[in-house]
C-alpha cells in the first residue's frame, strides 16, 4: 500500500494544522481505498484545549486537506463518523474526546483545487508584518473562500489595531500568570535538543519542530531565546522571573502587542449559530483551513490569535482552567473587553481570530510526523 490512493492522499492531508502542533490524529489504512481516522482531543494537559474543542476544529482542518487532495488526484470521498476504538458510539456523551472518521474513497473526474498547492507552504508568521491593508480583491477572495454559513469580520483601522494589541497583551498576562499556561509552554516549544554524547539531534532543533513550535519561529531575538529555554526550565525559576523581576514582559511586547500593531488587519471568523456539537466545530475547522489556505495562495502573513476566544468560550460555558485567582480575574476582565469590542452575540459565534499582512516568508517552521509516525499497523 506505499503508493496507494490512500496514502497518497493522507501524505497530504497530515499538513492539516493543529493547536500547537500536536496533530491530534493517527491514521489506520484498511485498503488502498479505505481508511479510518482516530482523532482524540488534548484536554488533559494542554490548557488551550480543556473542552476539546480546539482539538475538533483541528479535526475539520485534517477533513477539509484530505478532501482537497482526493478531488485534486481524482477521487471523492465519503467520511462518516464510526465507533471509535473505546467502544463509544458518536451518540455516546464521551465520544467527542475521541472522535473517529471513516474514509473511503471513489474514482471521479480530476477537478483542479486551487487551494491544493498550499496545503504544504501554508504556515504560521510570528513575526511583524507589514502594516499595509489589504487589497479589496485579497480581501474578496478570502471571504469568497468560505462556505456557506460563515463570514468574516476585518478590523484593520489604526483604533482597531491597537484594541487588539491591548487585547493580545492582555491574555498574554493571563497565560503567563498560571501554571497551567507553563506547563503547557514548557511542552510545546521545540529548543535544540542535545543527544546522549552532546551532539545536536537533527529531529529536534530550534528551526523546525515535527510535534512543536520550533523556538526561532517565535520572532524573537536569538537572545531571548537563550533566556526563555533557560526560564522555561522549571516553574520555579519561570514564576520568580515573571513575578519579582518582570521577565515576561518583553516577550508580550514582541510576541502579542507589537504583532497586533505590525499587521495590514486582524479577522474574526464567525458562523451563523453559535458552535456547541462537535459537527460543528469540524466544519467550523474546515471553514477556517480554507481560508488560511487561500491567505498562502495571496501571499499573506497568517498568524492564529485564539486565546481570546477560548478564554471567552470558558468563561461564558464555566469551565475552570486555572486555580490562578490573578489569571480567572484578568481573564474575566479581558473578556470583558472582547465583548465591549465586538458585541456578546458575535463573540459567542466567533470560531477563529488571527491577523494577516505582508511579509517576508516564514524561514522557521512547524513540519509534521511522517505518514508511518501516524500510522495505526
Amino acid at each position: 500500500m506505499s503508493d496507494s490512493p490512500i496514502k497518497q492522499i493522507f501524505d497530504y492531508a497530515r499538513w492539516a494544522p493543529s493547536g500547537d502542533n500536536v496533530q491530534n490524529w493517527q491514521f489506520e489504512f484498511v485498503n488502498d481505498l479505505e481508511a479510518i481516522i482516530h482523532g482524540h482531543d488534548e484536554s488533559d494537559w494542554l490548557v488551550y484545549d480543556k473542552k476539546g474543542n480546539a482539538s475538533k476544529l483541528a479535526l475539520g482542518c485534517l477533513l477539509e486537506t484530505l478532501e482537497i487532495a482526493a478531488l485534486q488526484q481524482g477521487f471523492s470521498t465519503q467520511i462518516e463518523l464510526v465507533e471509535n476504538r473505546f467502544g463509544k458510539q458518536p451518540t455516546d456523551e464521551a465520544y467527542s474526546s475521541h472522535p473517529t472518521f471513516k474514509v473511503n474513497l471513489s474514482a471521479s473526474e480530476p477537478a483542479v483545487q486551487p487551494l491544493f498547492s498550499s496545503i504544504k507552504t501554508r504556515t504560521v508568521q510570528r513575526k511583524l508584518m507589514s502594516r499595509s491593508g489589504l487589497s479589496p480583491l485579497d480581501k474578496q477572495a478570502l471571504e469568497q473562500s468560505l462556505p456557506t454559513g460563515y463570514s468574516v469580520i476585518w478590523l484593520d483601522s489604526v483604533d482597531d489595531k491597537k484594541q487588539i494589541a491591548k487585547l493580545m497583551y492582555g491574555n498574554a498576562t493571563t497565560r503567563y500568570l498560571m501554571r497551567e499556561g507553563y506547563d503547557t509552554h514548557s511542552r510545546i516549544i521545540e529548543f535544540t535538543a542535545k543527544k546522549n554524547d552532546g551532539s545536536p539531534n537533527q529531529l529536534a532543533n530550534s528551526e523546525f519542530s515535527k510535534n512543536k513550535i520550533p523556538a526561532k519561529a517565535l520572532g524573537l531575538d536569538p537572545l531571548t531565546v537563550i533566556m526563555m529555554e533557560w526560564v522555561l526550565a522549571s516553574w520555579d525559576r519561570f514564576h520568580f522571573v515573571a513575578t519579582y523581576l518582570a521577565g515576561t514582559v518583553w516577550p508580550k511586547l514582541i510576541m502579542d502587542y507589537m504583532t497586533a500593531i505590525c499587521c495590514g488587519t486582524h479577522f474574526v471568523i464567525i458562523a451563523e449559530q453559535e458552535p456547541k456539537t462537535l459537527e460543528d466545530y469540524v466544519n467550523a475547522g474546515r471553514a477556517v483551513q480554507r481560508f488560511w489556505l487561500q491567505s498562502d495562495i495571496v501571499q499573506l502573513g497568517f498568524q492564529p490569535e485564539q486565546t481570546p476566544i477560548i478564554f471567552s468560550e470558558y468563561i461564558r460555558d464555566g469551565v475552570s482552567f486555572t486555580t490562578d485567582v490573578k489569571a480567572n480575574t484578568n481573564a474575566q476582565k479581558m473578556d470583558t473587553e472582547l465583548k465591549q469590542m465586538l458585541g456578546v452575540d458575535t463573540v459567542n459565534r466567533a470560531v477563529f481570530m488571527g491577523r494577516l499582512g505582508h511579509s517576508n516568508p516564514v524561514q522557521y517552521r512547524s513540519v509534521r510526523k511522517s505518514l508511518e509516525e501516524l500510522e495505526i499497523k
